[in-house]
């Protein structure tokens, strides 16, 4: 559980991730790596301009999550 700390009011629960799934996330990681490493520089960059504009279209809700976990 992840508490604000000026309020101690609870945000979110946070689950632990077993070792094992840790290592099954790093192996598809590890496999994917080829493919992203064969898109041009601009197809890259089309998936970043995308997270780009989520991150901005969620900003008010993203800072507002961030200034409570900092209290």
């Amino acid at each position: 559980m992840t508490r604000n700390p000026a309020t101690l009011q609870p945000l979110g629960k946070i689950e632990i991730s077993s070792p094992e799934w840790v290592q099954k996330k790093f192996q598809e990681a590890k496999k994917a790596f080829p493919g992203w490493a064969a898109l041009s520089y601009s197809e890259r960059a089309d998936y970043l301009l995308r997270a780009k504009e989520y991150i901005l279209a969620h900003l008010d809700e993203i800072a507002q999550v961030i200034s409570q976990d900092n209290g």
